[in-house]
């Protein structure tokens, strides 16, 4: 039976917390406030003087604050676990050493191990419950725990100590979005530029909320603003590509040029390939999102998209095997649903296409299953459904593929679903 209409590719690889809060931090090779040694020597160094008094020390002994000192400069240098010791010694000296609880919380983060250096900010705060910093960095790492009520809980007591902290609005705002609290982000968002229009940070997560609600002329502007501010950063213009692809007719093109922008400055992004085989693909250009989608695999063979996006570009170019062995792959991944429903429906097409249609039939269940408004997976499964001689079952899934297309503003699915409800004399 001849396909129709392909599935499509997944959806597009968007950014949640794993790449935004944490991640995003990583990526820029930035900490949450500034470099995160940098920031922790600018606070600790403030009150170190008051920190070292009272410590006693023999002539040629060690003191606290020299272990604090030693500490310090091994953050700076990126040894992070000479940090740690060190300034476990300097604890050991002066039990009540506020500043290298803290100190050593940031030196845990860098190992990324939230859980200890949540228990080192805590103890921070317990000797000095004012300390913001600490507040605001315990938030970071219970968001990247996906702690989400403890993080707002800590760095709205940030904000509360320091009501113009940029990040701490940015951050609280992260948070929201990933729990889909999408205004209240956009309030902290706004409060965030408002305070500091340079935050490029703010400007990003701000576009990512106005992609959820679907304003994406609003999500291009901020995008566009946040590679002004940081022209070398790469996720601006990864952003600003998906928010392209979004529009309701699709500026695959620009698209395109964003994808290739952020590729420039970072090669190693699979997510950029991926997302440019997509655009390619609404193109027509199978070929090339075939290449991107193998090269998207190539760097990280651990997502799923980058399969059914591929999985697809072969159903096009009729590699019907390949395209069948690429879904299979990304069901292995454990998509989420949404794109596990775009694998069993491109592998349904390869299956269809090869006359295996009782396992294709089977997949278009799951993939009704999965994804109840994915209108292609309908449509298709009323077409093997007539060719299996169902033709009561045909109908109504033709109807019911005719519904969605027309909600879903899709024209042309809606033309061959209602012509192929015609032929069945529906």
């Amino acid at each position: 039976m001849k396909a129709w209409k392909i599935v499509g590719p997944a959806a597009l690889i968007t950014m949640t917390l794993a790449a935004s809060s944490a991640a995003r931090a990583n990526a820029y090779g930035m900490g949450r406030s500034a470099t995160w040694a940098a920031r922790a020597v600018a606070r600790t160094n403030a009150g170190s003087q008051r920190a070292s008094a009272g410590v006693a020390r023999r002539a040629g002994a060690t003191s606290a604050t020299d272990y604090y000192n030693q500490g310090l400069r091994k953050l700076k240098r990126g040894d992070y676990k000479g940090a740690v010791a060190a300034f476990t010694q300097a604890i050991v000296l002066k039990p009540d050493f506020v500043h290298a609880y803290y100190a050593r919380g940031v030196a845990y983060e860098d190992l990324n191990d939230y859980k200890t250096a949540i228990v080192d900010y805590t103890q921070a705060i317990k000797l000095d419950p004012n300390y913001a910093d600490a507040y605001y960095n315990r938030g970071f790492d219970e968001s990247s725990l996906n702690q989400y009520q403890d993080a707002i809980a800590d760095y709205t007591q940030d904000l509360r100590l320091r009501p113009r902290h940029a990040y701490g609005y940015d951050n609280r705002g992260l948070v929201y979005f990933d729990l889909g609290e999408y205004q209240a982000a956009l309030a902290d968002e706004n409060r965030a530029i408002a305070v500091d229009p340079k935050d490029y940070y703010a400007y990003e997560t701000r576009g990512r909320v106005y992609i959820a609600l679907k304003t994406y002329r609003a999500a291009i502007a901020d995008f566009t603003r946040e590679i002004e501010l940081n022209p070398t950063g790469y996720f601006g213009y990864y952003d600003r590509g998906i928010a392209e692809s979004a529009m309701a007719l699709g500026e695959y093109r620009a698209a395109i040029a964003d994808y290739t922008q952020a590729i420039r400055i970072n090669p190693t992004f699979a997510p950029a390939y991926a997302n440019r085989a997509n655009s390619h693909d609404h193109l027509g250009e199978y070929a090339q999102g075939e290449a991107d989608a193998t090269r998207a695999i190539h760097l990280d063979p651990t997502l799923a998209n980058p399969y059914i996006v591929r999985s697809n570009e072969r159903l096009h170019l009729k590699d019907y095997p390949g395209a069948i062995t690429d879904a299979t792959k990304a069901l292995s991944l454990k998509p989420n649903a949404a794109d596990a429903a775009a694998a069993y429906g491109n592998r349904a097409e390869a299956r269809d296409a090869l006359g295996e249609r009782q396992n294709a039939l089977a997949d278009e269940d799951q993939a009704i299953l999965l994804n109840p408004q994915l209108a292609n997976a309908w449509y298709h499964r009323g077409l093997i459904r007539a060719e299996l001689g169902n033709k009561q079952g045909a109908i109504a899934d033709l109807t019911r593929a005719m519904q969605l297309y027309s909600e879903q503003g899709d024209f042309g699915g809606y033309m061959n679903a209602r012509t192929a409800l015609r032929k069945l004399g529906g």
